[in-house]
């Protein structure tokens, strides 16, 4: 379930009705627990952009490993920054959503780095009601995503490094805590059943994604669970009918 009481808060009196001039284009969230050897490049990747045109918020989940030196390091040029227990990494999102103050959303692990010039994207990122995304590269070079469907969406998602999701997106609430893994599938699913949002595919190469990470390597037994019924709650029937049968397959070929 999302979590009822999110809100989009208005930090430090800032109101969406600021100038053009005086909003960021995107607000770069970073969850991080204990990634003191990595964190830095990641932030180092955002901070080389254009003056003006991000904001850096550091959600950590209460490291104890030198990451918060690298955070102090740079802390000066963090829009926010906070360092306590949290929930997880979706719920670290959260916390990070409610302070963004960008026009789009973006996330990124504290192992990736971003390869987009936001420069560059400033006019492909330019309506307010659409979830943009592009492509990631991974340590073996390859390039990935492509375009997706109703029909792919049913049976893997979008990866968050590759996604600008306008703020608006999250006006209905943020990413469900129930998952451990694949609150973000949950979430695009949910966006794609929103009829205010639409997604494009851009294709650019957005970030260098981190196999390492915890998503490459732990099941999210919740999700499983969950997605067929998230799936035709809010994809097209077909899809619904076609993840069914990819999953029945499944089931068939690992017994």
């Amino acid at each position: 379930m999302v979590n009822s009481d999110f809100k989009i808060q208005e930090p430090g009196g800032f109101s969406r009705e600021r100038s053009k001039e005086q909003q960021p284009l995107v607000s770069v969230i970073i969850p991080v627990l204990n990634r003191a050897k990595q964190l830095e490049a990641a932030l180092l990747s955002v901070l080389s952009q254009r003056v003006g045109i991000a904001e850096v918020i550091v959600i950590d989940g209460g490291s104890t490993d030198g990451t918060l030196d690298i955070v102090q390091k740079y802390c000066d040029r963090l829009a926010y920054w906070v360092s306590e227990m949290d929930r997880g990494i979706y719920d670290a999102m959260n916390k990070g959503i409610k302070r963004a103050r960008g026009k789009y959303v973006y996330f990124m692990g504290s192992d990736d780095t971003l390869i987009a010039r936001l420069d560059e994207l400033r006019s492909v990122l330019c309506d307010p009601s659409t979830i943009y995304y592009g492509n990631l590269r991974t340590q073996s070079g390859k390039g990935w995503d492509g375009p997706f469907n109703s029909w792919r969406l049913a049976v893997r998602t979008m990866n968050h490094q590759s996604m600008f999701y306008p703020i608006i997106a999250f006006d209905n609430g943020g990413f469900s805590t129930k998952y451990r893994i694949c609150g973000d599938w949950e979430f695009n699913l949910r966006c794609y059943g929103d009829k205010r949002l639409r997604f494009q595919y851009i294709p650019y190469e957005i970030a260098f994604f981190s196999t390492d990470g915890l998503s490459s390597h732990i099941e999210d037994a919740a999700f499983r669970a969950d997605r067929l019924s998230l799936v035709r709650e809010n994809l097209p029937f077909h899809a619904f009918i076609y993840a069914s049968v990819r999953s029945f397959i499944g089931r068939f070929v690992r017994t």
